[in-house]
C-alpha cells in the first residue's frame, strides 16, 4: 500500500511538471545519474569521427549536447522550446542552442557529420517526416543515431538492471 501511495505521489509531481513547468522536468531528469550515464554511453557508442559536426535534435535543455562539445565535437543543440533553450545557453555558455522544429530544420542538407535525437521521434506527430528531416541535414555517409525509450520498460525492469549492473540512482 505504501509502495503504492509513493508510486501515485511521485506520477501525480512529474504530471504537475509537465503541465507546468516542463523545462524543470528535463532539468531534473538530465541530472538522474542513470539517465545521465545512460545517454554518456549511448553518446560514445557513436564513435563520431574526429572533428565530427554534430547535431543534437530535441536537446531540452542541453546536458547531451554540453557533454558532447566537452569531448571535442562542434555540436549545435535545437528543440522546439524557446525556454529549453534559454536555460541551455544558461547552463552551458559557449555552445550553439537554437529553437527550431525537427520537422523543418533550418539549416541546409547534408550539414552535419553525425544527427542525434533522444526521446524525440516518440513525441512528434509525424515521425516519418521528422526522421526524413534529420537524413536530409546529415551529410551523405553520417549516421543519423535515434534514442527512444521503450513503453514496456517498468519500475520492475528498472531495479532488475540497476541490480543487475550494480548502479543506483
Amino acid at each position: 500500500m505504501i509502495d503504492r501511495l509513493r508510486n501515485l505521489v511521485a506520477e501525480l509531481q512529474v504530471k504537475r511538471l509537465i503541465a507546468f513547468k516542463p523545462t524543470v522536468l528535463f532539468d531534473r531528469i538530465n541530472q538522474l545519474a542513470w539517465y545521465e550515464n545512460t545517454l554518456h554511453q549511448w553518446a560514445g557508442d557513436q564513435n563520431f569521427p574526429v572533428g565530427a559536426r554534430v547535431l543534437e535534435a530535441g536537446c531540452a535543455t542541453g546536458a547531451l549536447t554540453a557533454y558532447i562539445a566537452k569531448a571535442g565535437y562542434s555540436v549545435t543543440g535545437v528543440d522546439l522550446s524557446e525556454r529549453m533553450i534559454d536555460l541551455a545557453k544558461t547552463k552551458h555558455i559557449g555552445i550553439d542552442y537554437l529553437v527550431a522544429d525537427v520537422l523543418k530544420l533550418p539549416f541546409e542538407s547534408n550539414s552535419f557529420d553525425a544527427v542525434i535525437a533522444t526521446s524525440l521521434v516518440n513525441i512528434v506527430d509525424d515521425k516519418a517526416k521528422a526522421m526524413r528531416e534529420l537524413r536530409r541535414v546529415c551529410k551523405t555517409g553520417g549516421r543519423v543515431s535515434i534514442l527512444v525509450p521503450l513503453d514496456s520498460f517498468t519500475d520492475d525492469d528498472l531495479a532488475y538492471y540497476s541490480n543487475r549492473l550494480e548502479i543506483s540512482g
